[in-house]
Parts: C-alpha cells; sequence; structure tokens
C-alpha cells in the first residue's frame, strides 16, 4: 500500500539553515531536495511504494473485465498515454503487454492513486479474497450485479471502484488473518467481567484512547481500528502512523530526499468468554497502553488483564517424554514431532542453550542425552502433521513467556485443543503458576 504524506508540522524551507544546502553541494554536487510545503500527491513528491507483482503481469491483467480495467485506469489516461497505452484499446494484447511492462517498473511519474488501487486490488483478486468481499457487501445489503463469469479480480476492481470502504475493510481484516505471532495476557485471577453490551461504543472509545497515545508519541492522530466479532473472540485490527520518515532516494537519476509518515498494522484479539487478551508483537510501552485500554474499555478495569499470569506450561516435554505428543484422540492431526526447545539454567547469568533436531526425542535417545536437571524448558517449537497436508508439517511455538505463533492461524483451535489435552496449557486462574 502506498503510504499517506504526513501534512502538518513539516519544517519549511525558511526555517532550514542554508548550511545544509551547502553540505548537499559538498556531498552530492547539489542541494538536497526539499519540498516548499507539505508533501502531498498533489505537488509531486513522491512516496516509498509496495512493488507490484501479481496484478502488474499480462495473465493476470487478462483476469480483469476489460470494461471494469478501463474504469479503474480512465482516471489516469494522461500518464498512461505518455507511455504509450491507450486506456480504450485495452482489449489489444500488445497494450496489455505495454500497461504490465509500465507497472512492473514504476516511473517517477506514477500517480500515487493509481498505485493505491492496484495494491488494493492485488491484495483482493484471490479466491478468499473474492469471498471476504461478497460476504461484505452481502452484510451491507448490497447488490454487486456479477455473474458467474466475473473474475475475483472483476470483484476486487468492482468494489474499489463502487464501494471503497469495503474493501479497506476487506484489505485490513485479509492482513489480520495472516498474523502468525501473538503475545498473550490473561485475566487477573481475582477478576470477572460481563461481556460489554454496546461492542461499537467500546471501539469507539478504544479508538480515541489510541488516537491519544500515538498523537502524544509524534506519530499523528491518524488511528483507525476496524473490528470483527465471530461467536466470542472479537479481533480489533489497529492502522496508525508510524513515526515520521525523511530519506534519501533517486528521482529521475538525480539524488534527493523522500519524506511521508508510512502506516503501521497491528492486531489485538479478545475472548470476550474466557477473558484473554492477545495481540501481535508492540513496543513495551504501545503493549502496555493497549493492554490498559483493552482492559478499561471492554471489561471496566484497566489492571484486568496481565503478562503475569502463565498460559503455557512445557513440563509434560520432561515429565512425559514422547507421550505428550500423543494425538490420536485429535482429528485432523496425524503426528506431532518436538524439534526444537530453548533451555534457561539457573546460573547468575540466566544462559541459555537451544537444542534443535527434525526429531529431538529420537536424537535424544541416540546420544543418550537427558536434558539437564538445573535447566527449564522456556520455549518449544513442534511440528505438526495435519491431515489436509500430509506431506508438509506446519510448526507451532510456544514460550512460558506466553507467546505463542502458529504458520497458518486457522490451525489455532485444533493446535489449542492438543495443547491443553497433553497439558501444555494452565488453567484459567490458577496463581501458582504466575510467572516469576
Amino acid at each position: 500500500m502506498g503510504f499517506p504524506i504526513l501534512r502538518d508540522k513539516l519544517t519549511s524551507t525558511d526555517q532550514i539553515p542554508n548550511n545544509r544546502d551547502m553540505l548537499g553541494a559538498l556531498l552530492w554536487g547539489r542541494s538536497v531536495h526539499r519540498a516548499s510545503k507539505p508533501a502531498s500527491p498533489d505537488n509531486g513528491a513522491k512516496m516509498p511504494r509496495k512493488p507490484l507483482t501479481r496484478i502488474a503481469t499480462p495473465e493476470s491483467l487478462n483476469q480483469i473485465n476489460p470494461a471494469l480495467l478501463a474504469r479503474l485506469l480512465s482516471p489516469h489516461a494522461g500518464f498512461l498515454s505518455a507511455h504509450h497505452i491507450d486506456v480504450g484499446s485495452l482489449m489489444q494484447q500488445e497494450q496489455i503487454n505495454a500497461l504490465s511492462e509500465v507497472l512492473l517498473n514504476p516511473r517517477p511519474d506514477a500517480p500515487d492513486t493509481l498505485i493505491d488501487a492496484l495494491i488494493h486490488v492485488e491484495e483482493m483478486a484471490d479466491e478468499d479474497g473474492m469471498h471476504k468481499l461478497i460476504e461484505l457487501l452481502a452484510d451491507a445489503g448490497i447488490s454487486h450485479g456479477l455473474d458467474a463469469t466475473a473474475t475475483p479480480a472483476d470483484v476486487a476492481v468492482l468494489t474499489w471502484l463502487e464501494w471503497r470502504d469495503i474493501i479497506h475493510r476487506a484489505h485490513v481484516e485479509h492482513r489480520v488473518l495472516r498474523v502468525q505471532s501473538f503475545g498473550i495476557f490473561m485475566r487477573q485471577p481475582d477478576k470477572s467481567a460481563e461481556r460489554p453490551y454496546d461492542i461499537e461504543a467500546c471501539i469507539d472509545s478504544l479508538e480515541a484512547d489510541l488516537r491519544q497515545h500515538h498523537a502524544a508519541k509524534l506519530r499523528g492522530g491518524a488511528c483507525t481500528l476496524f473490528h470483527f466479532l465471530h461467536d466470542d473472540e472479537l479481533t480489533i485490527a489497529i492502522r496508525r502512523g508510524g513515526p515520521f520518515r525523511r530519506e534519501g532516494c533517486f528521482e529521475n537519476g538525480e539524488p534527493s530526499t523522500v519524506q511521508y509518515q508510512p502506516i503501521k498494522y497491528e492486531c489485538i484479539v479478545v475472548d470476550l468468554a474466557a477473558w484473554e487478551l492477545k495481540m501481535t508483537r508492540t513496543g513495551k510501552r504501545d503493549g502496555e497502553a493497549y493492554r490498559k485500554a483493552v482492559g478499561s474499555r471492554l471489561a471496566g478495569d484497566p489492571e484486568f488483564f496481565t503478562d503475569r499470569q502463565r498460559k503455557f506450561a512445557l513440563d509434560p516435554i520432561r515429565r512425559d517424554g514422547r507421550e505428550c505428543l500423543a494425538c490420536s484422540d485429535i482429528d485432523g492431526i496425524k503426528a506431532v514431532r518436538l524439534v526444537e526447545v530453548e533451555l534457561e539454567y539457573a546460573d547468575a547469568m540466566s544462559s541459555r542453550d537451544v537444542k534443535r533436531s527434525e526429531d529431538l526425542f529420537l536424537s535424544m535417545d541416540l546420544q543418550r542425552y537427558d536434558f539437564p536437571p538445573d535447566a527449564r524448558i522456556v520455549r518449544a517449537r513442534l511440528a505438526f502433521t495435519f491431515a489436509d497436508a500430509p506431506k508438509k508439517p506446519r510448526f507451532i511455538e510456544v514460550s512460558t513467556s506466553n507467546r505463542q505463533r502458529c504458520a497458518r492461524p486457522s490451525d489455532l483451535p485444533i493446535v489449542n485443543e492438543f495443547l491443553c489435552k497433553r497439558g501444555f496449557m494452565v488453567e484459567a486462574g490458577n496463581v501458582a503458576v504466575a510467572i516469576a
């Protein structure tokens, strides 16, 4: 996705000492380029972009109905005409090939709005994306009017043209569903809460809290929350600005500078039945702010969630040996192997050691090795062979510091069933397993 330009608080040309121009001339033989007003797509400042890959190939462009493709490109007909592309002649393969060449090798004059549109279409132009868009359109009571000959790319382009807020929401949820690693916060054992009656109002208040937090960190006031409620699981996607950046770049072959505010995505998941909070990796201060804000707005207590209560226990690895990997009682899992553990030693330096193997228990048997009695297992990586992919295992990682990483997030329900049955998950509210 293209990055939005920060539109205020930029230092003007008059406020920058002239000796910076002198330094630029010494280093590059020319003055450092600066916009005389806040950079924006309208005044020609260019922004860093994610390169287009799939959607820009001739094969992918041919998947878009020519009439829809012409509508998508017509606002940029002047740019395309300068590169010998006629928007009205996209039925010709020569024109499609020429368009592909321009998109795969972005020109400095390529409109940011065109790149942004194509990135959104690219993200959603597959079968899963098509189903998500159709589902969101149906939920909104919108009839898209497409028939069975429509491709995923057609659905994505039409949604961008007609219902842009829908594709923005779908794009964010698509990103969220790919999140693989979470830190987990349990509820305080002596606290309880009722499920909020008005989720929408809670999200609005939470958004205001996080917008204020990020504004205080000089990240601008751009912070938007998208939420998705499935049964008792509330997923909150956070789209916010990162710290303002100014970088060197080349413009028309000449050294220049680019200034922009990058977009950051983060994800929070709240189990409203078990009152468990998960969030993607953030900075310590951001994580603390999110923990308190979510607790305050959803449970009425900023200290409702804690990172001092343990979610995972890896004692079964030492206690039960290979038996802790038994999975015949769980549908969908064919086999489980222990492939890596991290050991922490009880010495003054808290030394750590990593043991890794294709099958760690088998290697230990062959080498007559056992876990040292003074070492604690703090992280384990397991290889799961699932029934839907018997030839390619997928990896799960859990740690006693309440972190869980899953190669495919949709595997988590069945993985957590395994972890619970084998004793890797701690009973909620058990004070005896508070993290030291």
